[in-house]
């Protein structure tokens, strides 16, 4: 097992998965490798130093010293490649060149290096008996890469990077135990070009191996268990529609270098509908293209370790949704209601299919908001507000995502024909700086505002956009994530992920480089984005819940159109037409730039009752996540009524001079239906893995609240009780406490309660 230390003087202690997350969620970590990425030359080595690291290559008695003399080897060896300009693409390179499967069977950890110029691969020793410095050797010649020969000293330090910057990460290097038997558990063993004692040679005498046809026979056997299993129900559904649902709602069939960890995910949850019984979970599990003994091998790991006294609550909402399939078809989800739209919002819902509508709706908010840049209001914390939206439009292939390119591109008219002349200024520049190269007066760089920009901006030009917008909304659109998850594969993606939620708050971002080739400037940040990806893309970008990004994003979940006839769009008359387009340019003059193309000054409107009715929103849902003692609800909730807030701005300034009656509840009722989706989809996507945090024990994934399960009155043992039937480590003064304080329950004796009516 490796071992973490927290920092270079830090005592050695076990790397479990707990501790290695808990020390990546740290302010101080993210500090820290903030500052590396801005550091060059000797301030970076200094402040690399500031990170926590890890000793793969070895482990040590806790409390130990790190050196070379106390150090123990782990099994483990490290391959780094430095100065690459891109870690990503050549460590799909050397998937490619992998032999025999050797990505599978021996790759436990890949990531970019804190500088975002190097590759690290941490694998299991290939070479039995052998030294680190024979199986890097061995590793390094058959792949032909030139790698750090340098690492072969077991004290050596690999320090941490954040999970995004992990290229594959098996859960299994967190308990990992060399097995030193020659040749157990080493698929070296079986491999032809291996050196001489590495296997590959029989003994004399010894008898081959099981035949051809016993193999074809023993595999024709499992499949015909396997198969009479998923045929098996179980509440109402069948384990192959189980188990073929929860590979569709984590993404899909996952790719090369992210099976092992999908697979162990996938087990964790499906044990409990198979009592925990590993043979039966082995046939259960789809294979992935993994091996057989593999997928066993996953099976007995996932049973073991801690379980609720409730299945997790993916797991039940999938089975729920699932029951009843044999006997007539699934019934669609009902849409949720749609309030009264403010205009513009109205006439683009109404020309989209049913189940569009409220994607519409969400992708409009980043878009108008950034129409709407200079106005302002005062939330419920008196603090003033910007229409700052990022949307993330989430949906399988050929699902018809692209929807969102025709509403930016009719929307934003306004911006594109203004960016057009920034850069026409921006090109006649370039052509006199060309022309006067060698004169003793440069010409002066024109100040050009260009707002929309493409998402794979670099963090040097993105800073220069801000800086010239002068407080105005910079928008970038992108139809696929992955373009984005592949311009921030690499260092970089650490100061672009801060970016992104500095945007949200409109708080301030800087960078100060002595290099003329980048930018330096320390401003506040006016970022909307519209974003368009498959669930396994929005997958593979929002790994980690509690990074801060996700909770800000709005995800608009668009329905799986699979089987569905062609859905039919409406044709905007050139009436309707010609009325959205002079809106937005009448939005853009009025909250943007004039006429002259000057930046206009923040426009303050008074939001006082829509702040009202989302403070009862949000009372009603810090009491539904009392009762339910959820954690990820009361996390939410916040987000999900600023969201709301924002909203109600854009729909405020839409209303004005509308011939309708009881503007302002119209008002606040979209304020409220926009919280509802945003917290709704928060919960789905993200609800689970913030309940089973270690920080959050108290969260429970069941669909019945701790509350409702106490009797009208109800004593402290009976509390006690229900929480250690739950799993939940919270005291139970600590509940009561909550409860008392929600006004939801009295005391009536010692150590006993009553419901309130």
């Amino acid at each position: 097992m490796p071992t973490l230390f927290r920092k270079l003087t830090a005592k050695a202690e076990p790397l479990t998965l707990k501790n290695f997350k808990e020390v990546l969620a740290t302010e101080d970590f993210k500090k820290a490798f903030v500052r590396v990425q801005r550091a060059q030359g000797e301030d970076y080595s200094k402040a690399k130093k500031a990170l926590p690291a890890v000793t793969w290559q070895a482990n040590f008695e806790p409390g130990k010293t790190r050196s070379n003399a106390n150090a123990r080897p782990s099994g483990l060896f490290i391959m780094d490649y430095d100065h690459v300009e891109n870690p990503f693409e050549l460590y799909q390179q050397i998937l490619a060149k992998c032999q025999l499967n050797w990505h599978e069977q021996y790759i436990m950890a890949a990531h970019c290096t804190p500088s975002g110029k190097g590759l690290r691969l941490v694998l299991r020793m290939m070479l039995k008996d052998k030294s680190i410095e024979e199986n890097q050797k061995y590793f390094g010649e058959t792949i032909g890469e030139k790698y750090d020969e340098a690492v072969h000293d077991l004290a050596r330090l690999s320090f941490l990077v954040p999970l995004q910057n992990f290229y594959y990460l098996d859960n299994k290097i967190f308990d990992y135990v060399e097995n030193h038997s020659k040749g157990a558990d080493s698929p070296a063993a079986d491999h032809p070009d291996a050196p001489d004692g590495e296997g590959g040679q029989k003994e004399e005498g010894e008898k081959p191996s099981s035949s051809e046809p016993d193999t074809k026979s023993a595999e024709a056997r499992r499949e015909a268990d396997r198969e009479q299993l998923l045929d098996t129900r179980f509440r109402g559904a069948s384990y192959r529609a189980i188990v073929d649902a929860m590979v569709q709602r984590d993404g899909g069939v996952p790719t090369v270098g992210e099976r092992n960890v999908r697979l162990y995910n996938l087990a964790r949850k499906l044990r409990y509908i198979v009592d925990f019984d590993a043979k039966k979970l082995a046939l259960l599990l789809p294979t992935f293209g993994l091996p057989i003994d593999e997928v066993k091998a996953v099976a007995e790991s996932s049973i073991k370790g801690g379980r609720t006294g409730k299945i997790p609550y993916d797991l039940w909402k999938t089975i729920e949704g699932l029951k009843g399939e044999s006997e007539e078809a699934e019934e669609p989800k009902p849409l949720p209601a749609l309030p009264p739209l403010p205009p513009l919002f109205d006439e683009l819902v109404r020309i989209a299919p049913e189940s569009f509508q409220v994607p519409v709706i969400l992708s409009l908010l980043p878009v108008v908001g950034t129409l709407m840049s200079k106005l302002r209001a005062r939330y419920i914390d008196g603090n003033e507000h910007s229409p700052s939206f990022m949307t993330v439009v989430e949906a399988p292939q050929a699902s018809g995502k692209s929807f969102t390119r025709t509403l930016v591109d009719l929307l934003m008219e306004p911006v594109k024909m203004r960016d057009a002349e920034g850069k026409i200024k921006e090109r006649e520049y370039a052509k006199l700086l060309k022309q006067s190269k060698n004169a003793k007066s440069q010409p002066e760089e024109p100040v050009c505002i260009i707002r929309k920009l493409p998402i794979s901006i670099s963090i040097a030009k993105l800073l220069k956009r801000l800086d010239n917008s002068n407080g105005l909304h910079l928008f970038s659109f992108c139809e696929e994530l992955d373009t984005l998850t592949k311009s921030n594969s690499s260092g970089a993606w650490a100061q672009k992920s801060d970016i992104y939620r500095n945007a949200f708050d409109n708080a301030y971002y800087g960078q100060d480089y002595m290099s003329e080739n980048s930018y330096s400037a320390d401003l506040q940040v006016f970022y909307n984005m519209l974003i368009c990806g498959t669930p396994k893309a929005v997958s593979r970008f929002f790994k980690d819940p509690e990074d801060g990004l996700c909770s800000r994003v709005i995800f608009a979940q668009l329905e799986d159109q699979f089987g569905k006839k062609m859905p039919v769009w409406k044709k905007l008359t050139q009436k309707q037409h010609q009325k959205i387009t002079s809106l937005c340019e009448v939005l853009d003059d009025r909250f943007c730039l004039n006429a002259n193309g000057d930046v206009r000054q923040p426009f303050l409107i008074d939001m006082k009752k829509t702040n009202k009715a989302l403070e009862n929103w949000l009372e009603k849902k810090r009491i539904e996540a009392i009762k339910a003692s959820d954690v990820a609800l009361d996390t939410f909730r916040r987000r999900s009524a600023v969201i709301g807030f924002r909203a109600a701005m854009l729909a405020s300034v839409l209303y004005e001079g509308a011939k309708v009656k009881d503007v302002t509840k119209r008002i606040n009722a979209f304020a409220v239906f926009i919280a509802d989706t945003v917290l709704a989809a928060l919960l789905n996507k993200f609800g689970d893995a913030v309940r089973q945090q270690p920080t959050t024990a108290h969260g429970t994934t069941s669909h019945v609240t701790l509350f409702d399960m106490m009797k009208d009155n109800f004593t402290r043992e009976e509390l006690n009780a229900a929480l250690a039937t739950t799993k939940r480590e919270t005291p139970a003064r600590k509940v009561v406490s909550r409860w008392m304080s929600a006004g939801l329950i009295e005391k009536v004796g010692k150590n006993v309660w009553q419901k309130k009516k």
